[in-house]
Order: structure tokens, then sequence, then C-alpha cells
């Protein structure tokens, strides 16, 4: 994880799920709302309790002090806008945070363009 390598000089997280809780409570796309229906809420309670240690909200934070670029789309089909501001929120400086009016592809070429300027710039090359 690059939360706890210490090599990883710096670091790129394309359209991020923060956790679980994204898709078994907040996500209001119809395959994954058809998905939960063959949940409990017993079983998803235990669910979210056990992945919350590798939830990816729980780790971005320790990136720090490495700097972070974070890139979503704007028209993400199954994670909520709300989820994926939350895992930004959850991010320490110093971090980037990128939008691109696309879905979780990222094809947007200007996303392309960013991420290869940041992390060229990060490593020195030219």
């Amino acid at each position: 994880m690059t939360a706890n390598e210490p090599r990883v000089r710096a670091a790129v997280l394309m359209a991020g799920i923060p956790d679980s809780r994204t898709f078994m409570v907040e996500s209001d796309d119809p395959g994954i709302i058809e998905y939960r229906k063959k949940w409990t809420p017993a079983q998803i309670d235990r669910y979210l309790e056990v992945t919350t240690v590798t939830a990816a909200i729980t780790w971005v934070g320790r990136i720090s002090p490495r700097p972070l670029l974070m890139q979503f789309g704007e028209f993400e089909a199954s994670i909520p806008m709300a989820s994926m501001r939350r895992y930004a929120a959850a991010a320490k400086e110093p971090v980037t945070v990128l939008w691109y009016p696309t879905g979780h592809e990222l094809n947007d070429p200007k996303a392309w363009t960013d991420r290869t300027t940041w992390v060229s710039k990060q490593l020195g090359l030219r």
C-alpha cells in the first residue's frame, strides 16, 4: 500500500472508491441496489465493520507528507459525488484534487495530460 511504502515518492489515485459503504449503503446505481437486496442489514453492518480496516479512505491520509494527485469523474454512475468528496477530504496536504467531465473511466484527454505533467514534475522528469 502506498501509505506504508516509504519508497513511493508521490501517488496518483484515479476514480477512487473510498470504502465499501459507498456501494453497500450510498450508491443509487440500479445494479448495486439490486445486489444489496441479497444482503440482510446485519450482514451489511458486519461487512462494513470488517472492511473498514482495508478501506482506501482509512489509509489515504497516511500518504502525506508525500504529494498526492486525486482525479475524479463528475459523471460517475456508481459512486455518489458525496462519497468522492468525502474521500478527497480525507487526504492530507500536499494533495491536488481534479475533476473531469467524464465517468469512472476518466477518458478525458485532459486527465491523462494533467496526470502525466504532475507525475513528471514530482519525479523531476522532463
